[in-house]
């Protein structure tokens, strides 16, 4: 424990006090100066408690006191079985993460058994959605084909059943397969079902390079056809051709919204995103999986058009600059991770063009299905558009890793000091009680959690103390698994899961429930 945290001689009435800070509640009102009280995991009092007696004590002066960062748009569901405690998450303030994103999740059948494992061992608050693809791998014997009826409605059963299983809502993940078979209307007819059960929607669209503003428009007629709330995904315009879209973009939001939808949207702070090659490749040539995807390339008419696509793609995202796009995993060698395009090829003696990265792109894919690279394609200008906008939340799109393994996008493990320290603290892209309000408030409204998102009494102690002096990222592309500094202590109901850089309590976490288990009656935590 450090030194800034004292026991008190006399009886206990609080577990905990913090006092002295600057406490922004995340309504987004500016941050006043007092003490919070904490008991049995729940803050019991905000107020001055200059005579009241605790168990510890945290002198947090000249520290912001905010509710913990919730993360909307997280893959937390496939790492926090391997990091049960989430350190990289911990370590940056968050106490809360949505998994189940882009249309991948837990299987189906399997949500209530893997909700149960992770009872009582998790370091954060985990929740998650159900992905699309999922539902499509459950339903048909070849997902990237299209539904029956009959499999469709067998689609929305599994949707239903996972729901009450506590789910929060859908995801797609419209670029990768299977989604990218699935057409408007089934998404509809499956969305439905979340919305009956109190879900919502959220997506990776189709297209977020040329394509971007009618994909945010099918996204937007999803919501209004079935009834559901829109969570559009790390939002952003990827690649010089739509650069300048971001005003389009989020005036096609504010519309929906002044039409009376329930639309909004996350993003991540940085200029790349992190993705696998696969979906350069034209969507015929992925029907029936990668082993197809051989048989295509072995006749040269075919593999021609696929090439051709492929390298379309590739100009609307990077032009001829081929270092533009980094790899972050590739399981067949390793020794290729962290490492550019150009440098891969140059490691092989080819010249860095793009024939040459045509076949690397349809090597690499073929051969691992779990490849990841990053692309450094997303202009500052339309980063600081769409954060500006009062309906973005600010989100990761991460996972949780083990420490030094592989070379992941920096965003897992610096998302949030970096976007109070480089937009909100030093270029004042928002004042810091509306950038509060953006990581904890309007997260939890969409997840409309319980008890959660603000410091109120009553409510859960989640809470991130940090210096607005100190904080900021270290992660970057080359070195990501670097912690932030400036977080003095992360509060995870009630219990210091992280202390001024280390963990200090791993199991306090707790699994949240959807809609339909609160419904239905269920004690959620």
């Amino acid at each position: 424990m450090s030194n800034h945290v004292s026991a008190s001689r006399e009886s206990m009435t609080y577990d905990l006090i913090i006092q002295n800070g600057f406490v922004y509640d995340g309504t987004g009102g500016a941050g006043v100066r007092t003490d919070l009280g904490i008991l049995n995991g729940r803050i019991r009092k905000i107020a001055p408690l200059k005579d009241a007696k605790a168990l510890m004590v945290i002198d947090a002066a000249d520290k912001v006191v905010a509710p913990g960062f919730i993360d909307l748009h997280t893959h937390a569901d496939r790492g926090i079985l391997r990091v049960p405690s989430a350190d990289n998450y911990l370590l940056q303030g968050v106490t809360t993460v949505l998994g189940g994103n882009c249309g991948e999740s837990v299987p189906c059948v399997n949500l209530s058994l893997y909700l149960a494992q992770l009872e009582g061992n998790i370091g954060i608050n985990f929740c998650t959605l159900v992905g699309f693809g999922e539902l499509r791998k459950a339903a048909m014997e070849d997902p990237t084909a299209q539904p029956t009826v009959r499999q469709l409605e067998a689609m929305k059963i599994y949707m239903a059943d996972i729901m009450r299983q506590g789910a929060f809502g859908l995801s797609t993940g419209l670029e990768y397969i299977p989604d990218r078979f699935a057409s408007t209307e089934e998404i509809v007819e499956v969305a439905k079902t979340a919305a009956f059960f109190g879900g919502f929607f959220a997506t990776h669209m189709r297209d977020e390079q040329t394509g971007i503003l009618a994909s945010i428009a099918e996204a937007i007629a999803i919501g209004k056809q079935a009834g559901i709330p829109v969570e559009i995904s790390h939002l952003k315009a990827c690649g010089a051709a739509v650069w300048g879209l971001g005003p389009a973009m989020i005036g096609m939001i504010g519309e929906a919204l002044a039409q009376g939808q329930d639309v909004s949207a996350d993003m991540y702070p940085y200029g790349a995103s992190s993705t696998g090659l696969t979906q350069l490749l034209p969507k015929g040539s992925m029907e029936g999986g990668i082993g197809h995807l051989k048989e295509r390339l072995a006749d040269p008419e075919t593999a021609a058009q696929i090439r051709a696509h492929a390298a379309r793609q590739l100009r609307l995202r990077i032009g001829e600059d081929l270092s533009l796009i980094q790899v972050a995993r590739y399981r067949p060698d390793p020794s290729f991770e962290g490492r550019t395009m150009p440098s891969i090829l140059a490691g092989r003696g080819l010249m860095p063009n793009m024939e040459a990265m045509l076949d690397l792109v349809i090597e690499m894919s073929c051969a691992d299905p779990y490849l990841m690279v990053i692309y450094h394609y997303i202009h500052e200008k339309d980063i600081q558009t769409i954060m500006a906008c009062p309906s973005v939340s600010i989100a990761s799109d991460g996972d949780i890793h083990i420490f030094n393994e592989g070379v992941p996008h920096p965003r897992s493990y610096g998302t949030f000091p970096r976007f109070l320290r480089r937009y909100v603290l030093d270029q004042q892209v928002m004042p810091l009680e509306e950038a509060i309000c953006r990581i904890t408030a309007l997260p939890a409204s969409r997840l409309k959690l319980q008890e959660r998102g603000l410091l109120k009494e009553g409510y859960w102690a989640d809470i991130t103390v940090f210096d607005p002096a100190a904080i900021r990222d270290r992660a970057d592309y080359l070195n990501p698994h670097q912690y932030p500094e400036g977080i003095d202590y992360v509060l995870v109901n009630g219990t210091i899961a992280a202390d001024h850089g280390n963990i200090a309590h791993r199991t306090g976490g707790h699994v949240l429930y959807g809609p339909a288990v609160r419904n239905a009656g269920r004690t959620c935590l």
